[in-house]
């Protein structure tokens, strides 16, 4: 852990006092919600698709030890995350895979149904889902850097 992480036991969690405004929160619409949703720049939207496609998958308890080379710049921001950095390093390739997995999935759905294409509106919605995906995925991996080749 980095000298910037708290730790707290999980009944220090329920004791502390919640810093979200519930009486604002409950008076909210659904329309307002969607929007505010809508304009979060970290917001990832999990439409029907995304769960038509998604498998429980239980990450092994055995790993495979390896050799793999890293820019260094890559290994230091993961290690000055603290303990654990090679965990966080799986979860992004992790995270990586479903993507291009889900991504494949798609274009394969698209290559099937070529003379039946979906609507224009909704290619480009799909295409806005998975380019959102890259970007956090990015983000987490990459931040204010370069992660050209990557994708």
């Amino acid at each position: 852990m980095s000298e910037n992480d708290t730790t707290i036991t999980l009944e220090e969690a329920r004791q502390k006092e919640s810093k979200t405004d519930w009486d604002r929160l409950e008076d909210l619409t659904d329309e307002e919600i969607r929007e505010s949703a809508d304009e979060d720049p970290d917001q990832f939207l999990l439409d029907d698709e995304w769960f038509e496609d998604a498998e429980f998958v239980r990450p092994s308890s055995s790993k495979e030890r390896i050799t793999i080379r890293l820019d260094e710049d890559v290994l230091e921001f993961f290690r000055t995350e603290g303990g654990g950095y090679q965990s966080r390093i799986n979860k992004v390739l992790r995270e990586y895979m479903a993507v291009q997995r889900h991504k494949a999935r798609h274009e394969e759905r698209e290559k099937e149904s070529f003379y039946g294409l979906p609507e224009r509106e909704s290619r480009q919605r799909a295409s806005d889902l998975l380019t959102r995906s890259r970007d956090r995925l990015l983000q987490k991996c990459c931040p204010g850097g370069s992660a050209s080749g990557l994708f």
